[in-house]
């Protein structure tokens, strides 16, 4: 569906915007660093723990846990900047990624009621990231609900990341297992 990211990110080049205006932040290439990112009103992740958990335990990786809804827009920004890895339920902390190092995976988590398949992954997608669009029914793709939100009319509701794709992509990535910089359903 490359077409419907063109409509709304038109040139693939933002990381050149980024890097006339945003001073470079050097970063060790070598060290994978997660960025976590919750929020404290709706679409919260339901499972924090356990997705700190998997950061923390099973993938051993250093990571920072924010809440943007606290922190003004130039501390988004570094946050941004320093993670390669960005793991946050759907939401506009996610205007921030075209400040995330080239390269970097934003995974992206939504709740059935609601997943647009091309706000976010066609901003990472023009910014030269790749972007992991998980749901708990990818199935109902290209639709952006399940039938049993057809007429919810986009509540926020808090989510349950799924643990095991979050794994599957991270290992993905940490493999260099993507080979174009767009969106992946899972």
């Amino acid at each position: 569906h490359k077409d419907d990211y063109y409509k709304w990110f038109l040139y693939n080049n933002s990381n050149i915007m980024r890097d006339l205006f945003i001073p470079h932040i050097d970063i060790d290439n070598n060290k994978n660093k997660v960025l976590i990112i919750d929020r404290l009103k709706t679409r919260r992740f339901k499972n924090m723990n356990h997705i700190e958990n998997l950061i923390k335990n099973d993938l051993n990786l250093e990571y920072t846990i924010e809440y943007f809804e606290n922190i003004d827009f130039n501390k988004q920004i570094e946050a941004f900047k320093k993670h390669n890895i960005i793991i946050a339920p759907h939401g506009a902390a996610l205007t921030n990624t075209p400040f995330s190092p080239d390269n970097a995976i934003i995974i992206e988590c939504c709740h059935d009621e609601w997943h647009p398949y091309y706000y976010f992954p066609g901003l990472s997608m023009s910014s030269m990231k790749y972007h992991a669009l998980i749901c708990n029914t990818p199935s109902v793709f290209p639709q952006w609900y399940t039938d049993e939100y057809k007429y919810v009319n986009n509540k926020k509701l808090d989510t349950i990341a799924d643990i095991s794709k979050i794994k599957f992509v991270i290992d993905l990535y940490l493999n260099n297992s993507f080979k174009e910089h767009k969106c992946y359903l899972f």
